[in-house]
Order: C-alpha cells, then structure tokens, then sequence
C-alpha cells in the first residue's frame, strides 16, 4: 500500500503529468478507506479542481462532510452530483439520511421514494424505510 501511495504522490508532483487528477482522486480514496476524512477531502478537492465534471468526486466529497457531521456542505456536494441526473443507490441513501440530520424530512422521504422508483431492489431501499419509519415512531 505504501508503494502505490508514493506512485500517486510521484504522479502528483510531476508538472507534465496531464491527468494529475486521477491521482488526486485515488489518494483521495485511499484516504476514505483508512477514515482520514482531513486528507480525504484535501485530494478529492484537488481531483475536483483538476477535473471539474468529476462527478464521483463530488459524492466522496458529501461523504466525508456527512463523516464530519458537516450536513449542509454534504448537501452542497450532493446537490451537485445530482444536477446532471447522476445518482445510486448509496447516494439517495446518503441523501436520505443527510437531510433527516437537517430535520428536512418531507425532502428526506422524497429521496426515499426516488430511491424505491429508480432502484426497487436495492437494498438500501430497505434501509432508508427503516429510517423513516424509526424516524415517524420514535
């Protein structure tokens, strides 16, 4: 892991690399999978501003504002991922539970039911009517 840490960070630092990006991106997503949410954020912004139609950056990105409990700059991030119509059933989730932490829960079931039309057998969709109902009775 170290290794390929390092060929990121060489990539990185080379001024012809043209797509540096991509890069930035995969730290970015190491960084997620060790919880660094600091340095998580750090590179995938960089990803972002090298690439700006970088739409998976953008979900990372409302990930780790959701993990740092930072809801209305995860809405920001989500907001964009969904302009151009892009969205999975682990965005909706997120979606879901992010508005549900800004006590917007009309918006919250309206993710939910987008979540069951576009991806009935998901099982996220299971969880986000868990949600709601614990929401609704407790």
């Amino acid at each position: 892991a170290t290794e390929g840490i390092g060929q990121f960070q060489e990539a990185l630092g080379n001024p012809f690399k043209q797509q540096a990006y991509i890069s930035a991106f995969g730290l970015g997503i190491w960084h997620a999978g060790i919880s660094d949410w600091d340095n998580t954020g750090f590179f995938l912004k960089r990803a972002l501003k090298g690439s700006p139609d970088l739409n998976s950056a953008l979900y990372h990105l409302a990930e780790v504002s959701y993990a740092q409990e930072n809801y209305l700059s995860a809405r920001g991030f989500l907001e964009r991922y969904f302009e151009d119509g892009s969205s999975s059933p682990q965005s909706l989730l997120l979606a879901v539970h992010n508005k549900m932490k800004l006590s917007a829960d009309e918006i919250a079931r309206n993710y939910a039911r987008l979540l069951r039309s576009r991806y009935p057998s998901a099982g996220e969709v299971i969880t986000a009517m868990e949600l709601l109902e614990t929401d609704d009775h407790g």
